[in-house]
């Protein structure tokens, strides 16, 4: 048991880490070292979930999902992001997401749109690696060429009305577990319109 002066010590180390760590703007502007393409996407990602109760009481597979916007000298193309990942300890049992991330289904409101996944050397994608950091127990990581208008609709689709599918006959659902409205919003916000 710690003594209260040693918890008060740890409490002091702990804070200026919580209170300096920097939040991360709704909307972020990087650039590629090596192609010096420009890439404008959400600052957080969106996260779904899908329960694995059978596994561990409150166990979850997540998904991140991020939308990119990738500048090549005016040309643009957009694209959806998908980083499965899980904290389960599975124990030799494979994952389902790794296995079923390709083709997917985003289901948005009463629509369902099929998305198919680029190949790492699609020339929509055009990036010398990918822009996120490995996530601890990544299991896949997968990008889809989408259009504005389809982001526009995720972002005006409330969280109660978006999941994707993963898996041949959508085998896994995931639903929004913490989503970050607020930076699909304003990356929506910042699209193009048509006539531009």
């Amino acid at each position: 048991m710690l003594r209260p002066h040693a918890l008060l010590i740890l409490v002091l180390v702990a804070l200026p880490a919580c209170v300096l760590s920097p939040e991360l703007p709704p909307v972020q502007t990087l650039i590629d070292q090596q192609t010096a393409i420009t890439v404008e996407t959400m600052g957080e990602p969106y996260i779904l979930a899908s329960a694995a109760g059978g596994l561990a009481a409150n166990a979850r597979d997540y998904l991140d999902l991020r939308v990119l916007e990738i500048d090549r000298m005016g040309k643009r193309t957009y694209l959806l992001s998908l980083v499965a990942f899980s904290t389960i300890d599975r124990r030799g049992q494979p994952n389902p997401t790794a296995q079923g991330l390709g083709t997917v289904r985003l289901k948005l409101g009463g629509k369902v749109r099929e998305l198919v996944a680029l190949g790492e050397t699609d020339e929509a994608h055009g990036l010398s690696a990918r822009l996120f950091p490995r996530r601890k127990g990544q299991v896949g990581s997968a990008d889809y060429a989408v259009t504005p208008d389809l982001i526009r609709e995720l972002a005006a689709t409330s969280s109660d009305d978006v999941a994707v599918e993963v898996g041949d006959g959508g085998d896994l659902r995931y639903d929004p577990w913490m989503p970050a409205a607020e930076g699909l919003r304003t990356f929506a916000e910042r699209l193009p319109r048509a006539g531009r």
